[in-house]
């Protein structure tokens, strides 16, 4: 008769390999998640040795004898299965390391201002909100000046389609984004060829022609950008006229300054044209836009240039002003440029270019690419453009106030104005679920007794609708989902109630509420 012993302990005994192979597979999940079959495998190697033990362990066998020879073949056979299996995982993803299989690759080519940053955040907060499985990124380097290519790998295996909000990612289990931030000139070149679904590009010089071919790429106009001048934050120097840095970047003040440039790009491109250089800029190269801006941080007598994007980036620099024909134009910032005071020489405009090929036959990553051109012009993710650094194209406002509807935001998402409402309660106040961009039923109703029992006084007056979210994520998605959410309430109120919507902002986690309030959105009485 099998003891208590024997029915407990031996068969997790005998079982112990296997486990161990199975915590191996799963240290390798992601390389499985593709081989089905594999997968099966492994666990029929797991139940089969556990159910050796298990059978060794209901034997009713009484001799002693007969009981350990069959202890000592199950415990063997038991061994050498777990053992090739556990060999199996661990040699297989050396073997085979490219687990991963896309359905199709969308090729993004050109700026290194918008492939930095900005094209790899949206591109993550896009995929956010579809709920992956996972998201991995991963950033080679091109050459030692050569730019970065930026790898994002997301997985929807399982993702049920209603937990997927945009269509385009209802058609696929996988998809890779390759981010080559490389300059614009590049981009137009592998956009030309076929290589880019999208080229990314800074300045307008690098669309001159397009629109005369015989298919005219999509163009999506996203935002304003401006070159600035940059200096390390100790240097006396606010200003600059525009002689000496024509003389500073073409190498003739190389004894006053430590010049750093950049390969071929986009924002070189255009510095050099507005100094007027036909040698070029002079001095040592650097990569990218942190890696210029990290080095004139290092350097007292550093000198530089940059997208103003960029500038909040390292606190340790700081932009300059120029003094050019008669006029004195201050630091530029999205401030100046929005009023109209950055030297419009150095104003730019940043866009991303693709097919202009529609229809359901087309290539899934075309339809991908233009559902990208599309998305990043909509109301939601030109706030995400902002909340990058950049000045979107729909902020168009000279000044905070000047429009009817305005967005009040900054790079942390902070609202000036928001102090002013928050120092009492909101008229009215709608929870969100985790993640969710709409209220749901209870919530509506809430929002709707609330209408129903304000005065006709009360109706006429403008509200402000701030909204909010939670810390937990990546800060940029959660900007734009407290902008969704306050854009949802506000088609809400200004639709069903015609109520007026003074302006709206979304500010992210920045004003946070305990237990678990924070994801919210407060609509105040407008206190003008």
């Amino acid at each position: 008769m099998a003891t208590l012993k024997d029915r407990l302990f031996l068969p997790l005994q005998g079982g112990g390999v296997s486990i161990l192979a199975a915590l191996t597979g799963y240290l390798h999940w992601d390389w499985f998640l593709y081989n089905p079959v594999d997968a099966a495998l492994g666990i029929a190697v797991l139940l089969f040795t556990t159910g050796l033990f298990w059978f060794y362990a209901q034997s009713r066998e009484e001799d002693p004898l007969k009981r350990a020879r069959l202890r000592h073949w199950l415990a063997l056979a038991g061994l050498v299965l777990g053992m090739a299996w556990l060999l199996y995982l661990v040699l297989m993803p050396l073997r085979f390391p490219n687990a991963f299989e896309p359905r199709t690759t969308v090729r993004l080519v050109g700026s290194t201002t918008l492939g930095e940053y900005l094209i790899p955040q949206y591109l993550q907060a896009l995929l956010a909100r579809n709920n992956p499985v996972r998201v991995t990124t991963s950033v080679t380097a091109i050459g030692a000046t050569g730019g970065e290519s930026i790898q994002i790998d997301a997985d929807f295996t399982g993702v049920p389609l209603d937990s997927r909000p945009d269509p385009v990612f209802k058609e696929l289990d996988a998809v890779r984004f390759i981010v080559d931030a490389v300059g614009s000139g590049k981009g137009r070149e592998a956009w030309e060829t076929g290589y880019a679904d999208i080229a990314m590009i800074s300045g307008s010089h690098d669309l001159q022609g397009l629109n005369g071919q015989v298919n005219p790429p999509r163009v999506a106009k996203i935002g304003r950008d401006a070159v600035t001048i940059i200096v390390n934050r100790n240097n006396p120097v606010n200003s600059l006229p525009y002689n000496d840095l024509q003389k500073i970047f073409s190498g003739q003040a190389m004894s006053q300054w430590q010049v750093f440039t950049r390969e071929k790009s986009g924002t070189t491109q255009d510095l050099s044209d507005y100094l007027q250089l036909p040698g070029g800029i002079q001095g040592s190269k650097v990569a990218s836009n942190v890696e210029m801006i990290n080095a004139v941080a290092r350097n007292a007598q550093a000198i530089g240039y940059a997208s103003v994007s960029f500038l909040s980036r390292n606190p340790n620099v700081k932009a300059l002003g120029i003094e050019r024909a008669g006029q004195s134009y201050p630091a530029p910032s999205r401030d100046s440029i929005r009023q109209g005071l950055t030297d419009p020489e150095t104003v730019r405009s940043i866009y991303l270019y693709g097919s202009r090929t529609v229809g359901a036959d087309v290539a899934l990553n075309t339809r991908i690419a233009n559902f990208l051109l599309d998305s990043i012009e909509s109301s939601e993710w030109q706030d995400f453009v902002t909340a990058t650094g950049f000045l979107a194209t729909s902020d168009n406002c000279p000044t905070a106030g000047a429009c009817g509807r305005v967005i009040e935001r900054d790079f942390k998402g902070n609202v000036p104005t928001y102090q002013e409402y928050q120092a009492k309660p909101p008229a009215h106040s709608i929870a969100f679920a985790s993640g969710g961009d709409a209220p749901d039923n209870d919530q509506i109703n809430a929002l709707d007794a609330w209408v129903q029992h304000l005065s006709a006084a009360e109706r006429s007056q403008p509200v402000v609708v701030f909204g909010h979210s939670d810390s937990a994520g990546n800060p940029l998605y959660n900007r734009g989902l407290s902008i969704a959410r306050a854009e949802w309430v506000q088609r809400l109120l200004e639709d069903k109630y015609q109520l007026k919507v003074q302006y709206i902002a979304g500010l992210g986690s920045e004003y946070p509420q305990p237990q678990g309030e924070s994801r919210r959105v407060e609509v105040f009485h407008n206190r003008n």
